[in-house]
């Protein structure tokens, strides 16, 4: 898979995601993620520092490689928040 087919991707979980959390506070801050060169290190950084999701980030010398395990952490962080929160009643399940 290319870097423009994770990207996109990537940008299908990231709107799933704030769609389902749109009626939430804090939500301003999990709307973005974003991918980072460093010149000095030849390291491709793929992030999202948020509420919801805490932080994420991923490096690799391959930029495919850091969105693929990006796009992994991703999914796995929101399966983990999801099965835990009441939407219903805005708080976790069993508070």
């Amino acid at each position: 898979m290319n870097e423009m087919e994770l990207i996109d991707e990537i940008n299908t979980v990231m709107i799933n995601f704030t769609d389902k959390i749109k009626q939430e506070h804090h939500k301003g801050r999990d709307g973005w993620w974003s991918i980072e060169y460093s010149v000095w290190e030849e390291l491709w950084y793929v992030s999202h520092k948020g509420y919801w999701l805490d932080s994420i980030q991923r490096s690799s010398s391959s930029l495919a490689f850091a969105l693929q395990s990006f796009k992994v952490e991703l999914i796995n962080k929101i399966t983990e928040e999801f099965g835990d929160y009441d939407f219903k009643n805005h708080c976790r399940k069993g508070d």
